[in-house]
């Protein structure tokens, strides 16, 4: 079932729940139709996120948002500006990350030498550098409810290379995004 509400005049940017419900009750006719300039087709969804911001713990802000981000790893950071490191194997250009045995041979290795080299059971040597690196938290996507944002993370970390979670920020002066959140608002039950 669709809902088609038709609103006149266009609600202001900064128009309270209150406000732009009541624009919608007295613009709608018996049928649910009436004449305006605005037109707008919206799904049953509309109301269950306007529903899931209200429940939603507000998380000391009164607009808030949810934001998904991605944590990579930025590479080719000097030491002095990091302490954060991974050994890498550099011979086949492939600088793949040493596993938990490796990593405890050279983290013992580079206390005292600057050239690490590890032999395996065939005797092949490998050379090892210590790769050092930031940690960013880059935006994947924003959400109006938390429950949504947990979702997504958990329907999608297959697709990313870092790790995902969420953090909540303020809507603050963006009156565009806090306009659609009180219309979401204004949909869902008293």
């Amino acid at each position: 079932m669709k809902i088609i509400i038709e609103v006149n005049p266009v609600p202001e940017m900064g128009e309270t729940t209150e406000n732009v419900r009541e624009l919608i009750e007295e613009g709608l006719d018996d049928s649910g139709i009436c004449d305006a300039r605005v037109h707008s087709v919206l799904p049953e969804e509309f109301e269950k996120i306007g529903l899931a911001i209200k429940t939603d713990d507000f998380q000391g802000t009164n607009t808030h948002i949810f934001v998904v981000t991605e944590t990579q790893k930025i590479w080719g950071m000097d030491s002095d500006y990091s302490e954060d490191y991974e050994f890498k194997e550099i011979d086949s250009g492939k600088y793949l990350s040493a596993d938990d045995e490796q990593n405890e041979a050279l983290e013992n290795l580079s206390k005292n030498y600057e050239t690490l080299r590890l032999e395996d059971e065939d005797g092949d040597v490998s050379h090892w550098d210590k790769f050092y690196y930031i940690e960013k938290d880059f935006i994947v996507q924003f959400f109006f409810s938390q429950a949504a944002a947990e979702e997504f993370i958990e329907k999608n970390k297959h697709r990313h290379s870092g790790k995902l979670g969420w953090e909540v920020d303020w809507l603050g002066r963006n009156q565009e995004m806090k306009l659609v959140r009180e219309f979401l608002l204004s949909l869902s039950p008293s």
